[in-house]
């Protein structure tokens, strides 16, 4: 050992400390440190304690001059097995010991080695009492008079697994770990805790990726690309990443590039057209996932193309392609789309546009949808309430077709007035209005006690009016008024005429006046209207009695018993007699003074 300095290296133990400002330069074979097997471990003599006892215990046992195959009633006592002789006659008066037998039982890992912290174990004598021999087999029992159960505190070295402690920087010109060294494989780390390291393959090509020409750009080894835009990437083969951070990737070929020249545009997809202007995300903002030869046009804005191929769109802003194929979004359209489809044209200069899986389609007007069939099943939440949809000539779209191919089981409303006058129609206002405003409407809980059909009710129980189905009803309603309008209902208490009249059979006829009056709907009882009518020769007929105040009768002398101007049960009367006509006979009684 040389040293500039006086120099003082501390052994202790396995560790080596050097003191500051000196300078050590070891040569030779310096070895530092013992083997793990050579540090101490097992039980403490001094710590080591008896927990508990059981005495006479009784054991079977079987074997030969080989083997005594034991049966203990205590399982922990199988830790002395591998302790205990082969009983035979010969040594079957003998009591044999196990002394102390102990399996560890804490443990802990420190630096990646296992370390016991705590033993238990037993220890017990054994002695044959009965013995049965035959032809070299032995069999019979014996006794234990004590089986001791013990513990022990470990002396297994718990230290630190560092030979040498370099707190700070290690330099050497070689590094030699022969511990599973196999040539091709690499030190890699297996504890982060404790930092160690072992051996380990690495699959793969490590080498994959480079800068690009850009600022803070890459791109991946041999795929003849370039990422010449600033925090750009260019993956995979034949990718272009021009524009600032931007992506390009897929698969490309020679002089069939993937492009990304827009600001923050992503290109991931597949071009063999030999086109570069096919192939290109060009638009800033822009994306093109998946597909084969797809492009979006310089001055293009925030605009996409997902799957399909040979779709493209044409310097447009927040538009965008989704599968299909040869569709085209032309020049400064907006907030337009094409899904499915092939061979579509959104013209140019228009905004808000859809054409869904139409085929050779020209779209000319702004603001529509277009589409050859919408299959849509339920227009209304429950399902037994089926309203296709269908279109006119001119495409608009309508709903609740009427045609009577459509329907089974017609019929007229019954009561449809009776039905309507049941109905409530109330004001409200709705809970989360912020404007609070007063509507016009129906309760669908009350509508439903009348007719049930025009409430529908969604799968999380809120209730839903059909108005369009109310319509019928107040159509039969006003014809029910109209087709009986010689009946007038009121829930008045008076009915009040400027002219003082209330006039009946209005524009009618002596023969459309026959048996027309005035009905009181259950006047007599329950069951039975009151009825005051005119019959066919203008007399007033009642269907009960009448209870005047006063009576007030016709003046007329009859010519004779049958005088024809009295009719029957008709009364009159003159100054000397009463006069009643009953049975196409007149009768009379005098009238006296008193």
């Amino acid at each position: 050992m040389y040293s500039e300095f006086l120099t003082k290296v501390n052994f202790d133990n396995r560790q080596v400390v050097q003191y500051p400002e000196t300078s050590t330069i070891i040569s030779g074979g310096t070895q530092f440190g013992v083997p793990y097997s050579s540090l101490p471990y097992g039980t403490s003599t001094t710590l080591s304690a008896t927990t508990y006892t059981a005495t006479s215990i009784v054991s079977t046992y079987s074997g030969n001059t080989g083997i005594t195959n034991y049966t203990f009633s205590d399982s922990n006592m199988d830790l002395g097995i591998p302790y205990l002789p082969i009983l035979t006659n010969t040594n079957s008066g003998s009591t044999f010991n196990t002394g102390n037998i102990f399996v560890s039982a804490t443990t802990t890992n420190i630096e990646g080695r296992d370390v016991v912290t705590s033993y238990t174990g037993v220890s017990f004598d054994i002695y044959c009492i009965t013995m049965t021999s035959s032809t070299g087999t032995f069999i019979g029992s014996a006794t234990t008079n004590t089986l001791y159960y013990i513990s022990s505190m470990a002396v297994d070295y718990s230290g630190s697994t560092v030979w040498i402690d370099c707190p700070e920087i290690l330099q050497t010109s070689q590094l030699r770990v022969t511990k599973n060294a196999v040539n091709g494989y690499a030190l890699t780390c297996k504890d982060s805790t404790t930092g160690l390291l072992e051996y380990s393959l690495i699959t793969g090509n490590t080498n994959l990726w480079s800068a690009g020409t850009g600022l803070n750009s890459v791109v991946m080894n041999n795929n003849n690309g370039d990422a010449s835009g600033n925090n750009s990437l260019a993956l995979n083969s034949y990718s272009i990443a021009s524009g600032d951070c931007s992506f390009s990737g897929g698969k490309g070929f020679n002089k069939k590039p993937i492009i990304s020249a827009g600001i923050s545009c992503f290109n991931f997809s597949y071009n063999n057209t030999g086109q570069i202007s096919n192939a290109g995300c060009i638009g800033d903002y822009s994306t093109i996932l998946g597909g084969l030869n797809q492009n979006i046009s310089k001055n293009s804005l925030s605009s996409s193309i997902i799957s399909g191929k040979f779709n493209d769109i044409q310097s447009a802003s927040l538009c965008s392609v989704i599968a299909g194929g040869n569709n085209v979004i032309g020049n400064n359209c907006e907030k337009s789309a094409i899904i499915g489809g092939a061979y579509n044209y959104i013209s140019p200069n228009l905004n808000s546009v859809i054409l869904l899986g139409k085929n050779n389609f020209t779209a000319t007007t702004s603001a529509t949808t277009f589409v050859d069939t919408l299959n849509i099943g339920n227009v209304a939440i429950d399902a037994t309430y089926l309203y296709p949809l269908y279109t006119t000539s001119g495409g608009t779209v309508v709903t609740n077709p009427s045609d009577e191919k459509f329907k089974t089981d017609i019929k007229i409303i019954d009561n449809p007035l009776e039905k309507l006058l049941k109905i409530e129609g109330v004001t409200y206002k709705f809970k989360n209005d912020l404007n609070n405003k007063t509507k016009y409407g129906f309760i669908a809980q009350q509508l439903e006690k009348v007719v049930n059909e025009f409430v529908i009710e969604h799968p999380d129980g809120t209730k839903l009016v059909q108005h369009i189905d109310i319509i019928p009803l107040i159509i039969e309603s006003i014809k029910e008024l109209y087709n009986n309008k010689s009946i007038y209902l009121t829930e008045a208490e008076h009915i009040v005429a400027e002219d003082n009249d209330i006039l009946l059979n209005y524009n009618g006829n002596n023969m459309s006046a026959i048996n027309g009056g005035i009905k009181i709907h259950k006047g007599i009882d329950d069951y039975t209207d009151l009825e005051i009518t005119v019959d066919e020769n203008g007399y007033l007929l009642i269907n009960s009695y009448i209870k005047p105040n006063n009576l007030l009768l016709r003046k007329y002398t009859p010519s004779n018993n049958k005088d024809i101007n009295m009719i029957d049960n008709e009364i009159c009367f003159d100054d000397n007699y009463l006069y009643v006509k009953s049975n196409n006979k007149i009768k009379r009684v005098i009238l006296e003074d008193f």
